[in-house]
């Protein structure tokens, strides 16, 4: 048991800790909406800290994939800098939908999903969704990209993605 451990503590060692990059602020993102925006109000829900409270995408009727209809929607993170991110962890009361994360150094988040580099092809979500980064990354600005939604609990005609909580690190 003892040679196990010293390994077990070996190896942790040998890996970098992780530590926490609190976004500055989360702002909703739907470049091919009708507003621009995705329950605006709601965004600052996904890094409050506070589990039950929960950014949403719109409630979507007789719709779950979003890529014939707008591509997507998602949520903008701005770091107020450029960080050194390895990973994100993702908290949804409903898991099931779909999502890929994006990024830009730049100072101003782009405003086309064709201004933002990809670095994590879609994946479907669970309670806690842990996605890994590419070796290096630098990013100002982390996009979560939303393209299949689920069906809400109240109506299986209705569907929609919901963030309790995101996590970066890095």
């Amino acid at each position: 048991a003892t040679t196990e451990a010293a390994a077990g503590a070996a190896s942790t060692a040998a890996e970098p800790s992780l530590r926490p990059l609190p976004p500055a602020t989360a702002t909703s993102f739907d470049p091919n909406g009708t507003d621009g925006s995705e329950n605006e109000d709601e965004a600052l829900y996904a890094i409050d800290g506070d589990p039950t409270t929960t950014w949403s995408t719109e409630t979507y009727s007789g719709l779950t994939d979003l890529t014939g209809f707008k591509g997507g929607v998602g949520l903008s993170l701005d770091f107020g800098s450029v960080v050194q991110a390895r990973r994100v962890e993702i908290a949804t009361p409903r898991a099931g939908w779909t999502v890929s994360v994006y990024a830009s150094v730049d100072e101003e988040a782009p405003t086309s999903l064709d201004g933002w580099r990809a670095l994590v092809p879609t994946r479907t979500t669970t309670g806690t969704t842990r996605l890994a980064l590419p070796r290096g990354t630098e990013a100002r600005h982390l996009l979560l990209w939303v393209t299949q939604l689920v069906p809400t609990a109240d109506d299986a005609n209705l569907a929609q993605a919901s963030i309790a909580e995101i996590k970066v690190l890095g």
